[in-house]
Formats: C-alpha cells, sequence, structure tokens
C-alpha cells in the first residue's frame, strides 16, 4: 500500500529512518506554521524500528515534484486505527513554540527585522532551537516592544508582521528567514486556465477598493502631547475646521471615472507636514485604487509547475473564462500527493 517514503529521525537529526508511507498531503505558508500528514501501516514503524512514541521525532520529505515541494518539521501525533497509523507534523518553525522572549532591559525600538533576530537569538540562550538565521531584512520603520514572557510564534513574531510589511518562514534547511519575502517570477511562470488552472475562487466586491483619499493630520495639541509623551482626548470638530487639523487629499481618476468615487479618510496623529501626508496618501492610493484581492486556484502539475515557484513568489495568473489576468503573490500552498494536485492562494491584483 506504501507509494511514498520519508525520513524519521531524533531530535537533531540522528538515528534517521526511512519509512514507508502513503497518502501524504504538505502545505506551506508565510507567517504560520506549516503542516504535514500521512499514513503508515503498522508493520512498517515496526520493521523500521519506529514503533513506540514518535512525538518529537523530526520528520523530511524529498518530492518527487521538485526541490520547492521539500517539506521538514517535527511529529506532533500519531494515532493509531486498525494498524494503520496517522501522522501529523507542523514544519519547524514549531521549534520556536513554547519558547518565551524576556526583556532583559528598557523597552526596545527597532525595526521589525531586528526585532525578529533579537527574539531568535534570545529564545536560543538556554536551549538550542536548531535554525540559523537567512536573509532578514532589517530596514523598516522602527516599533516600540516591550516582551514579558511572550512565545515567539503566537505573540511575537505576529506583532512584528501585523503592518503586512514584512513576512516570516522557515525553510526545508531549518534556515529562519525574515522581511519582504520571494521572488517576482510574473513574466516567467504563468498560470492558466484551462492548462495549469482547474478550479479557482475570488471575491468581486467593488467595496474593497478606494480611489479617492483624504489624510487628517494631528492637531497641534495633540502633536505636542504625543511629543511631550503624554496623551490628551479632546473632541475633533471637522476635518475642515483648519485652525485643528491640516487635510490634504489625492485621487485616481482614471478609476473613479471607471467605478465612480470611493472616498476614504485615514488620520495620522504622528506629523502635521502637508507634504509628509500626501506622500503616505500616494504610497496608500497605489494599493487601495486598484487593490489585491484573494484568490484560491487549485493546480495540476502540468509543465512541471509546481517546482517553478514557491511561497512568496509573484506568478501571473491568466483566468480566461472570468476574461481576468494578474498578479498573485503566493501565500499559501497545499499539496495533495495522491491526487497530484496543489491548492495555491494568496493576493491577486488584477492588470486586465
Amino acid at each position: 500500500m506504501a507509494t511514498d517514503t520519508v525520513i524519521v529521525s531524533d531530535r537533531g537529526g540522528t538515528n534517521p529512518r526511512r519509512l514507508p508511507i502513503f497518502g501524504l498531503a504538505a502545505s506551506w505558508e508565510l507567517s504560520n506554521l506549516c503542516s504535514l500528514s500521512c499514513f503508515a501501516n503498522s508493520e512498517d514503524l515496526r520493521a523500521t524500528g519506529l514503533g513506540g512514541d514518535l512525538k518529537g521525532k523530526w520528520l523530511t520529505y524529498e518530492s518527487p515534484f521538485g526541490s520547492t515541494c521539500r517539506w521538514g518539521g517535527v511529529i506532533t501525533s500519531r494515532p493509531v486505527t486498525d494498524g494503520v497509523a496517522e501522522i501529523a507534523a507542523l514544519g519547524w518553525a514549531v521549534l520556536l513554540r513554547g519558547r518565551a522572549v524576556w526583556q532583559r532591559a528598557r523597552p526596545t525600538m527597532a525595526p521589525p527585522g531586528a526585532l525578529a533576530r533579537k527574539a531568535l537569538q534570545e529564545a536560543s540562550r538556554e536551549e538550542p532551537h536548531f535554525l540559523t538565521m537567512g536573509q532578514i531584512d532589517e530596514s523598516g520603520s522602527p516599533v516600540l516592544v516591550t516582551w514579558g514572557g511572550e512565545d515567539i510564534v503566537q505573540d511575537v513574531l505576529p506583532s512584528l508582521t501585523a503592518d503586512g510589511q514584512s513576512d516570516w518562514l522557515v525553510t526545508f534547511e531549518r534556515q529562519f528567514r525574515f522581511g519582504r519575502l520571494g521572488t517576482d517570477r510574473s513574466a516567467s511562470v504563468r498560470l492558466c486556465e484551462g492548462r495549469h488552472i482547474l478550479t479557482y475562487r475570488a471575491p468581486d466586491d467593488l467595496f474593497i477598493l478606494a480611489n479617492r483619499l483624504v489624510g487628517v493630520g494631528a492637531s497641534r495639541e495633540g502633536l505636542e502631547s504625543m511629543r511631550r509623551g503624554k496623551r490628551k482626548r479632546r473632541k475633533r470638530r471637522t476635518i475642515r475646521d483648519s485652525d485643528e487639523f491640516i487635510s490634504a487629499a489625492v485621487e485616481d481618476i482614471t478609476s473613479i471615472r471607471k467605478y465612480g468615487p470611493m472616498e476614504r479618510v485615514i488620520s495620522y496623529s504622528d506629523t502635521r507636514d502637508v507634504g509628509t501626508i500626501q506622500s503616505r496618501l500616494r504610497r496608500e492610493l497605489e494599493r487601495s485604487a486598484n487593490p489585491t484581492i484573494p484568490l484560491e486556484v487549485s493546480l495540476i502539475n502540468e509543465d512541471r509547475i509546481f517546482a517553478s515557484f514557491s511561497e512568496g513568489d509573484t506568478v501571473t495568473v491568466e483566468l480566461g473564462g472570468a476574461g481576468l489576468r494578474g498578479t498573485l503573490r503566493v501565500r499559501v500552498r497545499a499539496l495533495d500527493v495522491g491526487n497530484a494536485t496543489m491548492r495555491v492562494a494568496g493576493d491577486f491584483r488584477v492588470t486586465t
């Protein structure tokens, strides 16, 4: 019954054993724990010396679909029913779960990437987590943190990626990466309906876009209070009251002509400079006038397409039936080996 194999080893990668398995399904995801499940006969488990408790052992899978479909992680459960064990595992990032980060000094302000590096270093002070540092983008606006025992996976990393500007992942080689991950492969990788795409699902809602943005700066008193480290509440009268507030607006004429005006007001409590507000609004307008939408597609491995991209990469998607073409930044991949299909989900931006 076994149709594939995985490598199961002790913690740290020692004593590896090749285990025959079947029914394997695996997933990869930006900024989240990846997962794998498969089945093994009890006879094969005993024959390979794996008949006991498997929780905490390491599992790796070398996929026939290429290097982008390799998977590595830690076994979390192995229930047995009628002589068949169902093995469940979570990706290498689970090695960080349960590790708390404590701030030994005063609160720290630094870019998210620098804080992520510091968190991993703190987590390995007493016992190694077996991960190495890879690409860490330490640019970006500083954020203020105070750690008092927060879990890295459940608390620290989500807080550092909450602004949507950065992601994290742990590679098959147990390398931790943080930043704007992935490669733009839109010129070379095309997912086409009728050739690669079996099915797709996407929302179609006009009100997710905004083509006119109004930015409201801080009041004089509010900005002065903030600079003194104080926060005073004051009733706001109107965004047009020039004595209290500075405002600016930007718009996308092409989008307005096509869809009509869709206005959104954004507050900037840290500045009264019109140039700064306008600059921020223009950056936001680039996204909101032609917003991304969540898209999920189911693929077959025509042209060995599974091996041509990974999570974080941007690819071209052509949906001929809907008359849509655009780019998809891949956030999730889920492989079903038995059916030789892959579910891919991410942020889709329509270009034509």
